[in-house]
């Protein structure tokens, strides 16, 4: 329970962190060591799945992301078990082929989404934030027909600079200065 994974999925980890029981969709940034490349993953909560963002070319680079989350598929359903998250979700169709005949903790499914545009370059990091955005905001339809990948970074520049200056003015702090909230609040109550 002190994990870090457990902080995340009740909503504790970062200030902005909505727990995990109150949405149906996560998103996940994932560092493939092996490949040093940086993949988006989307929880399904409902069609129980694991779907990856990729934006590499070839079958030998899909399968070293596929393998790094394969092991995501099988360490997550024993930590929202851990949770209770399964039980709380009283909107899951624990009827339908996601959820039927299996337990709780048996794997997530785990799908390549296709025909994302791919890099060029060194540049996954780029490809993640896109990829979250389009998809946070439905118009993952939109990234495939026409992404710019320098558009975007200067679209990222600008507006980092904006949260930059927004940040002096007004003194306000970021989520890295709030981080471990499940374990302060554990420590409060054990004593």
């Amino acid at each position: 329970m002190e994990d870090i994974i457990v902080e995340y999925i009740l909503g504790y980890y970062m200030h902005c962190n909505t727990p995990w029981i109150d949405v149906d969709h996560v998103l996940m940034p994932v560092h493939v060591d092996s490949m040093e490349h940086w993949i988006l993953v989307h929880f399904d909560v409902h069609n129980r799945c694991l779907n990856i963002f990729y934006s590499l070319q070839g079958k030998l680079n899909e399968g070293k992301a596929l393998r790094t989350i394969k092991r995501f598929s099988f360490l997550l359903p024993y930590f929202l078990e851990l949770v209770g998250f399964f039980s709380a979700r009283k909107d899951l169709n624990l009827s339908s082929e996601f959820y039927a005949n299996k337990k709780p903790t048996d794997p997530l499914e785990v799908y390549m989404v296709e025909g994302l545009p791919e890099q060029q370059l060194n540049d996954c990091g780029v490809f993640v934030i896109a990829y979250a955005e389009y998809f946070i905001h439905g118009m993952l339809d939109e990234l495939k027909k026409n992404f710019q990948v320098q558009n975007y970074r200067n679209k990222l520049s600008l507006e980092l600079y904006m949260h930059g200056k927004k940040k002096q003015i007004k003194g306000y702090e970021s989520d890295f200065d709030f981080k471990g909230r499940l374990s302060k609040k554990m420590k409060n109550t054990k004593t």
